[in-house]
């Protein structure tokens, strides 16, 4: 019965300005380099406002850590693809 309740609990929703503190203090522009380089999900949005869910945040926050050589060279591909279009 515990492990049906905690299959149905909700994940909370994580802000915009919440996801750039836990994951460093980052630029809104970072957060959307991120999502573009595919590093962080899309976002759900609701009333204009975009809200990840707190498990996916702190997936990524396990993975990501400050210098990590990963992030600098998910982006370099990111924008590699982009030029390439």
């Amino acid at each position: 019965m515990q492990e049906q309740t905690r299959e149905r609990e909700i994940d909370p929703l994580v802000s915009a300005p919440e996801v750039r503190r836990i994951l460093g203090h980052k630029s809104a522009c970072t957060t959307w380099r991120w999502v573009n380089a595919e590093l962080l999900p899309p976002p759900r949005k609701f009333r204009g406002r975009n809200y990840w869910l707190q498990s996916q945040i702190e997936a990524v926050h396990a993975r990501i850590t400050p210098g990590d050589e990963s992030v600098g060279a998910r982006l370099q591909q990111s924008r590699q693809a982009a030029g390439a279009r």
